[in-house]
């Protein structure tokens, strides 16, 4: 029984990290999909969400990658 529970405890921490990380991009593209058909107030708010979203996703990884293929790009052409 002991063992049970600790391992729901740490399936818990592990399903609370992941949407702690993941719902960020799952609300980012779901805003960015609504935002195609929406329109008026509908359309402010899911603006709104994007621009939430936007903020809370950490950006600066994908940023140092783009930075580093351009750094190398002209050695990939030797």
């Amino acid at each position: 029984m002991v063992i049970a529970m600790k391992r729901c405890r740490k399936f818990l921490l592990w399903f609370r990290f992941f949407r702690y990380k993941a719902m960020p991009w799952m609300v980012l593209a779901i805003a960015t999909l609504k935002l195609t058909w929406l329109c008026g107030i509908e359309r402010t708010t899911e603006e709104a969400r994007l621009m939430s979203a936007l903020t809370r996703i950490d950006l600066t990884y994908w940023f140092e990658l783009a930075q580093e293929i351009i750094d190398d790009l002209p050695y990939w052409f030797y």
